[in-house]
């Protein structure tokens, strides 16, 4: 790979992260005047089908577009043919999965303990029959380098979702048809985001080629047909575990809290209001691994480079980096969200209940920036086999968690089996990490500067939260919402001071994405 590849390279992953942020703020920040219309049944509602649909997503968006940009890659003749195949095994995959879910769905309500979803499972089912032309377009374009048509679609795909999902909530919840019909709507829209992305990615791909993909007549061989699909389908989602892995979290929420709630003792309308009140952290925990994941993953696809290159050095500083920034960020959050999380709690969602446990929730942060930065570094390193491992451990301790001790802890057991999950994961990850780099031994961390940065900066904005609610704001959501926001606009001031005072990074390191990857060498 020659320095104009590389160059094309950062300056693609860098507009997909762009991309990806702009479409996880907008997924974020749909959410808050959702509950704040619905209320926190509405919420939970919404969160028992969502995940559903995340998977699905992530698997159309990145996980199988990776898949076949690589297979197109690796074709010279016949590339038309594996669009083709790629597209009629997803579809084929997908309308299987499509008739399942109709089918089971008063099955899965009845198991997770409300009847009532039935209607939004069956709706959201629809997003498996998008899978195809999403995977297939994306990958095609991804191929050839031209990822402005897939970083369009994505962000078109949220727009309008978000657009539809607010707009029908506050026409339901209007017109008196209730929180269940706010939820169908919620899945229509999502459902619509869906066709709005296929749109965006056909129009172009006619645009450029003027053909239909699955108007190609097969020709490949029935072997060789078996041994793509069979890669397809099984790297596309090792490809995807990390995007996955906080998903796959709130699927067993999704299946298992409100009946263990119920076993606690809570009536079923009080264990449904209990979940939504839980329910509130995942845009919190979305927003914190977003900004701590996002600047760390930019670096991480050229490790892979390193790797080919057999420069383990490169590598090695690469993956610290990557491994530090989301340490930095990522510890921050957690802390920085526990100590505001009250007047946070008002701020987006109009009282204080639930503030503890979303408090314990957001360690999530943590240990979930770590575990995908090290699961994003394994699959750079070809390591892609032990991230599934990793992964399945997590999801057994929450599982396990879940249902032995909701029924003795409550809501409280929930979130902490999210945090110590995570936590086994990112220990796990790291382990294997540095056993393939030596990473915490060859690599300049400097963790008691860190430590010592995030340790003043929570003391100072502790003692200013206490003071700006007791003297500069006083009551009232308007100034919840600005305890909250100065307390962070002062703690990123204090943060970002305390790290230059404590020189926790390096000047290669500041200047590591303008050297476009150059490497990171340790200095003291």
């Amino acid at each position: 790979m020659n320095a104009n590849d590389g160059k094309r390279l950062l300056h693609s992953a860098v507009l997909l992260t762009a991309a990806a942020l702009i479409t996880k703020m907008l997924s974020i920040g749909y959410r808050i005047p959702y509950q704040n219309i619905t209320g926190d049944i509405g919420f939970y509602i919404y969160q028992q089908v969502y995940p559903i649909h995340g998977i699905i997503v992530t698997l159309a968006m990145y996980g199988f577009p990776v898949v076949i940009s690589k297979l197109l890659a690796e074709q010279t003749e016949n590339r038309q043919q594996l669009l083709a195949l790629s597209f009629w095994v997803l579809l084929i995959i997908s309308v299987l999965f499509f008739l399942l879910l109709i089918i089971l769905s008063p099955v899965i309500a009845k198991l997770v303990g409300d009847k009532e979803l039935t209607a939004l499972y069956r709706t959201i089912a629809f997003s498996f029959l998008f899978v195809p032309f999403i995977s297939v377009l994306r990958g095609y374009f991804q191929a050839e380098e031209n990822v402005f048509p897939t970083a369009l679609s994505q962000i078109s795909e949220q727009v309008v979702r978000v657009i539809i999902i607010v707009t029908l909530a506050f026409y339901f919840m209007n017109e008196g048809f209730g929180v269940y019909a706010a939820g169908t709507g919620a899945a229509f829209g999502s459902i619509a985001g869906s066709f709005a992305s296929v749109l965006v990615l056909v129009l172009v791909y006619m645009r450029v080629k003027g053909n239909y993909i699955g108007s190609t007549r097969l020709t490949i061989e029935r072997k060789e047909a078996l041994n793509i699909a069979k890669r397809l389908l099984v790297q596309g989602f090792m490809i995807s575990i990390g995007a996955l892995a906080l998903l796959f979290f709130q699927f067993i929420d999704a299946i298992t809290v409100l009946n263990q709630l119920k076993q606690y003792g809570l009536s079923p309308i009080e264990a449904k209001t209990i979940k939504g009140v839980y329910d509130r952290g995942h845009p919190l925990l979305q927003l914190g691994l977003t900004l701590a994941t996002s600047l760390s993953l930019i670096i991480v696809p050229t490790i892979a480079k390193a790797v080919t290159g057999q420069n383990k050095q490169e590598a090695q500083n690469k993956a610290g980096f990557a491994l530090k920034v989301a340490l930095v960020i990522s510890i921050a959050a957690s802390l920085g969200l526990a100590i505001i999380i009250e007047p946070t709690n008002i701020m987006l969602f109009k009282d204080t209940r639930g503030s503890s446990v979303l408090a314990i929730h957001g360690m999530t942060i943590f240990f979930g920036s770590l575990t995908l930065t090290s699961i994003a570094i394994l699959q750079g390193l070809n390591k892609v086999n032990v991230t599934l491992r990793v992964v399945i451990l997590g999801l057994a301790v929450k599982i396990v968690m879940n249902v032995l001790f909701i029924p003795f802890f409550g809501i409280y057991a929930a979130a902490t089996a999210t945090v110590i999950g995570f936590a086994v994961m990112a220990a796990h990850s790291l382990f294997i990490v540095h056993k393939e780099l030596q990473l915490f031994s060859n690599y300049e961390f400097r963790f008691n500067r860190i430590i010592g940065a995030v340790g003043g900066m929570s003391v100072i904005v502790f003692f200013w939260k206490k003071i700006a609610q007791e003297h500069v704001f006083t009551d009232g959501r308007l100034a919840a919402t600005g305890t909250a926001l100065s307390t962070v606009l002062l703690a990123v001031i204090i943060y970002f001071g305390f790290l230059l005072a404590n020189r926790v990074f390096t000047p290669s390191e500041f200047g590591f994405l303008k050297s476009k990857g150059k490497g990171v060498s340790r200095e003291n």
